[in-house]
């Protein structure tokens, strides 16, 4: 599972915003993030940055 999360983080920072798939991606990434947002090693910085506002 770690390995699939890591290749969709690798395709998104690979991808540009104008990609059809960019926002799907984007939110994809958001949603698996926020299981892992209250576990005290996790850090902020670790989010996927909103790229779609330029």
């Amino acid at each position: 599972m770690l390995d699939l999360v890591d290749m969709l983080a690798r395709d998104y920072k690979a991808m540009d915003s104008s990609d059809p798939r960019f926002t799907g991606l984007e939110y994809t990434l958001r949603v698996l993030a926020q299981s892992y947002a209250e576990h005290p090693d996790y850090r902020a910085e670790w989010r996927p940055q909103d790229r779609s506002k330029g």
